[in-house]
């Protein structure tokens, strides 16, 4: 996925287009972004996620302004229209540097990963943190209370409890040979491990830090996607 912008001078920006590849490069999808004016005046940001769904991929993306403290979300239809699901309203409270870097599907529900400084420490200058938020699919318009629109789950792992304090456990549809890699927030690998036999994988998560989490397991047929939250 690929966001265009336009910028006459530096710093001054202005994102116009966002692009869905196939994995061999070709566009799926190319949206127009003009209408929503996300640029350097209200210091737009924009952050988009693909879903597959039974009727095909299509992007769901979240435009957030710093300036006026707002987080947008819009669905496209697959065919470069897109419309807006729902807007949410930012109470900064002790926050300060508000910034909306990724969202993911977990599940049925959207993750949202923020970063910001905490200013109620008092240190100078502020730290910088991470939170995180859950939100529903069906409040961001990805399923739907009928589930007319629920999303294809045959490339999903299922795992419990999430989010975990210890004990992760994965579970398979079938037996599968393959290899399990475990990534923290910036992709670095935790675990990687080839199973064989198994339709379940049990896992000590209790040493890893807080923090969020993927898991991806390949194997000759498909490749398995699955993301977690790590607790205290």
């Amino acid at each position: 996925m690929r966001s265009d912008t336009s910028s006459e001078q530096p710093y001054y920006y202005k994102i116009k287009y966002l692009t869905l590849f196939d994995r061999k490069g070709t566009p799926l999808e190319k949206i127009d972004l003009r209408t929503l004016n996300i640029d350097y005046k209200n210091l737009g940001i924009i952050q988009p996620t693909l879903l597959r769904t039974k009727s095909g991929p299509k992007i769901l993306f979240c435009v957030q302004s710093r300036t006026y403290r707002t987080v947008d979300f819009y669905l496209s239809d697959g065919s470069g229209q897109f419309t807006k699901t729902n807007s949410f309203q930012i109470d900064p409270g002790t926050k300060t540097e508000i910034s909306l870097i990724k969202i993911e599907k977990v599940g049925d529900n959207i993750l949202c990963y923020f970063i910001h400084r905490e200013t109620a420490t008092r240190l100078s200058p502020a730290p910088l943190w991470s939170s995180w938020i859950m939100i529903k699919g069906e409040d961001l318009g990805v399923l739907t209370a009928n589930k007319d629109v629920s999303l294809d789950q045959d490339n999903t792992l299922k795992i419990s409890p999430n989010p975990v304090y210890a004990n992760l456990t994965i579970e398979f549809d079938k037996v599968y040979l393959g290899l399990l890699n475990l990534y923290n927030d910036i992709g670095q690998l935790i675990l990687s491990t080839k199973l064989k036999t198994d339709k379940e994988f049990n896992y000590d998560a209790s040493k890893l830090i807080n923090g969020y989490y993927s898991i991806q397991f390949i194997t000759d047929e498909k490749i398995l996607k699955t993301h977690f939250i790590k607790v205290n």
